[in-house]
């Protein structure tokens, strides 16, 4: 909790733009038109992935909770509390996608990607704005 104050309180200025720029490139990255066998290109790169390149997918999906983490640390959550929380929400997203996931055409599978990117936009648009005015969300 104390490495976690300290961090998040240097970096907390330029936190809430950090995560603008980040969920907006991920949407950029999600609404970049597809290419003829990119989904095959990537299944082959992830089964041939180690190393480093496992390390850093590992953390690229886990930026979300590191800011979670800084935000609820600054808070003064209790671990248990967050560790629980974050697990029980995280399982039940994933469940859900999976039987979303599971349940979708290939037409529909692409638009929804796209609608996701634009949900990223948004957001991104939404917390620099937020942190540009001063307000809080």
């Amino acid at each position: 909790a104390l490495i976690g104050h300290g961090i998040g309180s240097s970096i907390g200025n330029i936190g809430g733009y950090a995560a603008g720029i980040v969920i907006g490139a991920a949407g950029i990255f999600m609404l970049m038109p597809e290419t003829e066998g990119k989904e095959e290109k990537n299944v082959k790169l992830l089964s041939q992935a180690n190393g480093w390149s496992v390390i850093s997918l590992g953390l690229s999906i886990s930026i979300d909770g590191l800011a979670v983490g800084f935000s609820l640390g600054l808070l003064k959550v209790p671990l248990l509390l967050l560790v629980g929380y974050v697990a029980l929400q995280t399982f039940v997203a994933a469940r859900i996608g999976l039987w979303l996931g599971g349940r979708l055409n290939d037409r529909f599978r692409n638009n929804a990607e796209r609608f996701g990117g634009i949900v990223l936009l948004l957001v991104a648009v939404l917390l620099i704005i937020t942190k540009a005015t001063g307000h809080n969300m």
